[in-house]
């Protein structure tokens, strides 16, 4: 491939790669956030003697 076909090619992959990174990492909080909430579902719901979430 020629310099330039590789500057094409990097000036296109360049964004989706960037965009496909922020969107894991978003991904990834979200898991921890989830997983956060659920460790303090199970926390407050152990006092009580039951497993389910009340609202």
């Amino acid at each position: 491939m020629s310099e330039s076909a590789w500057q094409l090619l990097m000036i296109i992959l360049a964004p989706v790669v960037f965009i496909n990174l922020v969107l894991f990492g978003l991904l990834v909080r979200a898991a921890f956030e989830l997983r956060g909430e659920k460790k303090n579902a199970n926390l407050q719901n152990q006092g009580r003697g039951s497993s389910t979430f009340d609202c």
